[in-house]
């Protein structure tokens, strides 16, 4: 089995005389999760519509789940998606909006169920979906988008009137799927959530694509008891490093790769180290520089 969910190579696409993918290469490992970050505008849902088959590039080639991009209909019963927000019967009821689906695709309509009540509409299932919160819309299109338990799941802005709740429990149910080998892409316009969720970020920017790199930014030491904080700063600053307290932990301005010998000094002096991870900047950070980069470098 190709390790790779999708494989693009130099994909040009035009619309209306505008490049609106320029020169796209990329591969999306099977079992991860993939956010693309950009503007509006920048190309994301193009992107997303040439992987469903929508859109034909006129240059490049690819693969998605091991079938040639040009032969979407090899791969489009794997794939499930949710692009444009939700589509669905006002006239019909949530639970039967899903059961039509179900029928096309094949699936049992227990199936139908267990979604209801993974994204949370159980109680609103038998309700007609022009009584619905944009919230619960939503909810509806993403229980459609995994009604066949898809090895891809490509989501253009799922988050999209969510409350903080629904937004968790999507991403909840994303992670778990990748946890079991399923690959899944995700648009947002905001970061916190892909952050909590994504194992890559793709920076779309004029029709380009790259990788959108957190460099790493220390390490950040939780000690097991709150009251040691400034024990371990005061360690760090003793072997000559920046230290900065935060709440319940502290950041060390150093490489990483000195995470062993400091933990051995916190030990020494008697500290009692929970965790000790690599710290990263943010995504918005990395976001910005990314961004400021790239407009230094336009001609």
């Amino acid at each position: 089995m190709n390790a790779h969910a999708v494989v693009l190579d130099d994909i040009c696409m035009k619309l209306g005389g505008r490049a609106v993918l320029d020169s796209v290469s990329l591969c999306l490992p099977r079992g991860q999760v993939t956010g693309l970050i950009g503007a509006n505008g920048a190309g994301k849902s193009t992107l997303i519509r040439v992987l469903l088959g929508l859109l034909r590039p006129q240059h490049g080639d690819g693969s998605v789940l091991g079938h040639p991009l040009g032969h979407p209909d090899a791969y489009l019963p794997r794939v499930g998606a949710l692009i444009d927000g939700p589509a669905a019967d006002p006239a019909l009821t949530g639970r039967a909006n899903l059961s039509v689906l179900a029928r096309l695709a094949g699936v049992p309509d227990s199936r139908v169920d267990q979604l209801l009540d993974e994204v949370g509409l159980t109680d609103a299932a038998r309700r007609r979906v022009r009584g619905y919160s944009l919230g619960m819309r939503q909810r509806l299109g993403i229980a459609g988008a995994l009604l066949k338990d898809p090895d891809l799941l490509l989501l253009d802005e799922p988050t999209n009137g969510l409350d903080p709740f629904a937004t968790a429990q999507l991403l909840d149910l994303v992670r778990e799927r990748a946890g079991r080998g399923q690959t899944a892409v995700i648009t947002s316009h905001v970061l916190a959530n892909l952050e909590t969720v994504c194992d890559q970020f793709l920076l779309v920017e004029n029709g380009r694509v790259r990788k959108l790199h957190r460099a790493a930014g220390g390490l950040r030491i939780t000690p097991a008891d709150p009251t040691q904080l400034a024990t371990v700063a005061r360690t760090a600053e003793e072997l000559g490093l920046k230290a900065t307290i935060h709440n319940a932990y502290v950041i060390v301005d150093t490489d990483p790769e000195r995470a062993p010998g400091i933990t051995r000094a916190l030990v020494t002096a008697g500290i009692d180290v929970r965790e000790v991870t690599e710290q990263h900047t943010g995504l918005h950070q990395a976001f910005a520089t990314s961004a400021s980069v790239a407009q230094r470098e336009r001609p």
